[in-house]
C-alpha cells in the first residue's frame, strides 16, 4: 500500500534493523529520516542501499560505523547526508563523497 510513498520518518528509538526490511522495498523514498534509533547498525545502510531514488538519509544517533558507509555507493542519487553521533569520521564521510558520491551537497559530520 505504501509503494509510493516518497518521504518516511521513524525517529525515537523503537526501530531495529529488522524493522528496515519493511522500508527496504519503498522504492519511491526520497526523503528517509531514521534518526534517534540507537539500535540501528551498518546493517541498516545494507538494507536500504537499494532506495536508489533517495535524496536525503538520516540515521543519527545510531550504531552505524565507517565499514557500513560503502552500501550507501549506490545510492547515487543522495545530497544530504546525515550521520551524526554514530561511529562514523569525517575523514571516512569525506572519502566516501569524493570517491562515490560526488552529488552529496550537505554531509554530516563535516
Amino acid at each position: 500500500d505504501f509503494k509510493n510513498l516518497e518521504s518516511l520518518e521513524v525517529c525515537g528509538g523503537s526501530i531495529t534493523d529488522a524493522g528496515v526490511k519493511n522500508i527496504k522495498d519503498l522504492k519511491a523514498l526520497t526523503l528517509l529520516n531514521l534518526s534517534q534509533n540507537g539500535k540501528l547498525t551498518d546493517k541498516t545502510l545494507e538494507l536500504i542501499s537499494g532506495l536508489t531514488a533517495l535524496i536525503c538519509l538520516n540515521v543519527s544517533n545510531s550504531r552505524v560505523s565507517n565499514t557500513g558507509l560503502r552500501h550507501l555507493k549506490a545510492l547515487q542519487n543522495l545530497r544530504s547526508l546525515t550521520l551524526d553521533s554514530c561511529r562514523v569520521t569525517a575523514n571516512e564521510m569525506k572519502k566516501l563523497r569524493v570517491t562515490a558520491l560526488p552529488n552529496l551537497i550537505s554531509v554530516r559530520p563535516e
